[in-house]
């Protein structure tokens, strides 16, 4: 099976051409699992590899916790995503497992916004709301 999500998209060129490495991030938050939020989490080298090899990749564990058993359903068999762009992070041993409502820094913390999926969260940037859509 192909996966769903899409196949280009230039952000990895447009990082460079404003001089940023794909090696120098080192922190990368998943708002919750869906395929248009974690398809870009891994790139296909011979086989899926993490984008961001040196980043910690942040999870929320209710989220987590949620999709883990999700995806042995029937209705995701046709969709590798799970494979291709959440466990080679596993895999890699790069994800840490946080709760919704986790302070990275003084002025990055995560807010819970369930709804969307059970564990959404939004990132709140020095008193600025980043949504994800």
């Amino acid at each position: 099976m192909t996966s769903t999500r899409p196949r280009r998209w230039p952000y990895l060129e447009r990082l460079a051409a404003v001089g940023v490495k794909r090696e120098e991030f080192n922190l990368v938050v998943c708002t919750h699992l869906h395929v248009d939020h974690v398809g870009w989490n891994t790139q296909l080298v011979g086989r899926w590899l993490p984008t961001f090899p040196r980043a910690r990749y942040v999870f929320v564990r209710k989220e987590w916790e949620f999709w883990r058993e999700e995806y042995k359903t029937e209705r995701f068999t046709g969709d590798p995503y799970y494979e291709d762009s959440i466990v080679p992070i596993f895999d890699a041993g790069i994800v840490d497992l946080v709760e919704s409502d986790l302070r990275l820094t003084d002025e990055v913390r995560l807010e819970p916004t369930p709804g969307h999926t059970p564990g959404h969260v939004c990132v709140h940037v020095s008193g600025v709301v980043v949504t994800p859509s």
